[in-house]
């Protein structure tokens, strides 16, 4: 198959992330666009070979009316509150376009680009879906009834304010949560809100919700819990095991109890019949989700809205639950 040459919108730790994975495949970095006085565009030029160093979106559009323009497609890893107006200056350049998230903030900003621009030559960097084990845990949903479910999404509020700015706290649903609603819908399918409580503490939100999907025909608890010091998991009931993400980059299957007696006391423990760990050579599910992009983005030219529409699960359900908040203070 041919090379596939890439242009970076962006050059921070994520974008390494990428390009690590790019040049491992064998294909190429030939641009990378940043901000004007990025401390961050040489260095990352340097190592990935980069022949194009461009300042600022508008001078990108610029090389691409170039004759000597050699890109196939576009990653983008621009800052979360800038994203989307980005992806509003390149959709109309017809060229595949992979997203590091959120994409949008709104439900509206999606429906914007829906109406505006086309869409089939976007996908968002969801990875979690893309874990070495997710395809196995689809396809034993798929064969056997789900009981229910157990979601917790434990937000690093704090951590993420001082490293993104403290507007991030006013949208981590998009920002972080989203990771654990997309990984949610792409195994329940349509889930609907039967209730949900949101608590305020100051500018933080959480939520505690009931949900039901159609698709597996069971209940789902969520918890969307800010600084809670604990891991997020899944853990999902099967008719005759329970499978458990915690962390979500490993996957343990149970299928039994076992009694154990320690000085007269009797407990009782859950056996594990398999337990699974993500390929972790690169940021897990990179790989996987960097060869899904390349060969249904570039070589095969995406005609399918199935992301899009994945996307618009995600940031509707994400809106349900602002609607939903109570004012602070």
């Amino acid at each position: 198959m041919k090379t596939v040459k890439f242009a970076f919108i962006g050059c921070g730790k994520i974008a390494y992330c990428h390009a690590d994975v790019i040049k491992h495949l064998g294909h190429t970095v030939e641009a990378v666009v940043a901000r004007p006085g990025s401390v961050n565009i040489d260095g990352f030029a340097e190592k990935y070979a980069v022949g194009k160093k461009i300042y600022g979106v508008e001078g990108f559009l610029k090389y691409w009316g170039k004759s000597d323009n050699v890109i196939d497609c576009i990653l983008v890893c621009t800052p979360w509150d800038v994203t989307e107006g980005v992806l509003r200056q390149l959709l109309p350049l017809g060229v595949p376009v992979m997203s590091e998230k959120p994409a949008v903030l709104s439900s509206a900003g999606l429906e914007y680009l829906k109406e505006k621009y086309e869409t089939r030559n976007l996908f968002v960097a969801y990875n979690r879906r893309f874990y070495d084990f997710v395809p196995y845990l689809k396809e034993l949903m798929d064969s056997e009834t789900c009981v229910c479910a157990d979601i917790l999404s434990a937000e690093p509020c704090e951590m993420s304010m001082k490293s993104q700015g403290e507007k991030v706290c006013e949208y981590m649903l998009y920002f972080y949560t989203s990771h654990v609603i997309d990984l949610m819908c792409y195994l329940f399918g349509d889930v609907e809100v039967k209730n949900a409580v949101s608590i305020a503490k100051g500018r933080k939100d959480s939520w505690v919700c009931e949900l039901y999907s159609a698709k597996r025909k069971c209940p789902i608890q969520l918890k969307i819990l800010m600084d809670c010091p604990q891991n997020s998991y899944f853990k999902i009931f099967l008719e005759k095991k329970v499978v458990e993400m915690c962390p979500f980059e490993k996957m343990v299957m149970y299928n039994d109890l076992e009694r154990k007696e320690n000085q007269g006391k009797a407990t009782y423990v859950p056996v594990a019949e398999t337990e699974w760990h993500t390929e972790d050579t690169f940021k897990p599910g990179f790989l996987n989700q960097m060869n899904y992009f390349i060969e249904n983005f570039v070589y095969e030219k995406n005609s399918s809205l199935e992301h899009v529409e994945q996307l618009e699960k995600v940031t509707l359900f994400c809106d349900t639950l602002i609607r939903l908040r109570r004012p602070y203070g």
